[in-house]
């Protein structure tokens, strides 16, 4: 009797350290990083769009699919400040600003695929239009994916002595259960 509550304490002590779960709830993408993609530059001939990145002040000048890609949102200053200028009469338009983005939608690699699509009313005031992408639309192969019944991966423990005695809890458990079985005496009836 006592035998059998050692095993169960053996085995309850393995599962207890062993075990990584990793829940599938939605995950915010307040970490991750967005990359924006410019839709319908050559869409307005009469203007140039221009593109500051607030971290390091310098300024591109935005082509035909074009992207800029903004990392982690830690930053204060990593935003995009995005404007035109008339080819014309050299006039500078409204400017907004574009900062990462936070999603519940489950993203690939870890980044926000974002188009903007450039719109001007009739005052001339330039405006956009946000939309994220799905994943068919950046990624010419898609991939299909398997979603395994079991992980085999190291789990994230910030202290490996539970690890290990995670895996001295287990292979005590496998010898005693082997030893037990050797020491059994088959009987017939």
């Amino acid at each position: 009797m006592k035998l059998n509550k050692l095993i169960i304490l053996l085995l309850l002590v393995t599962a207890k350290f062993s075990t990584y779960a990793d829940i599938a709830l939605p995950k915010t993408l307040a970490n991750n990083q967005t990359k924006y993609y410019f839709a319908n530059v050559d869409s307005f001939p009469e203007y140039k769009f221009f593109v500051r990145k607030l971290i390091n002040d310098k300024i591109y000048k935005v082509k035909q699919s074009g992207s800029f890609l903004l990392d982690a949102v830690g930053n204060s200053n990593n935003k995009l400040e995005v404007w035109a200028v008339n080819t014309k009469d050299k006039s500078k338009t409204n400017s907004f600003i574009l900062e990462s983005i936070v999603s519940k939608e489950p993203l690939e690699e870890n980044t926000a695929h974002v188009a903007i699509t450039f719109t001007f009313d009739k005052k001339n005031k330039l405006g956009y239009k946000q939309t994220i992408m799905k994943p068919e639309c950046f990624n010419k192969k898609k991939q299909k994916q398997i979603v395994p019944l079991f992980s085999f991966q190291k789990p994230t423990i910030n202290n490996n002595q539970l690890l290990y005695v995670a895996i001295f809890a287990s292979l005590m458990l496998l010898s005693v259960f082997v030893v037990n079985k050797l020491n059994t005496k088959k009987t017939y009836a």
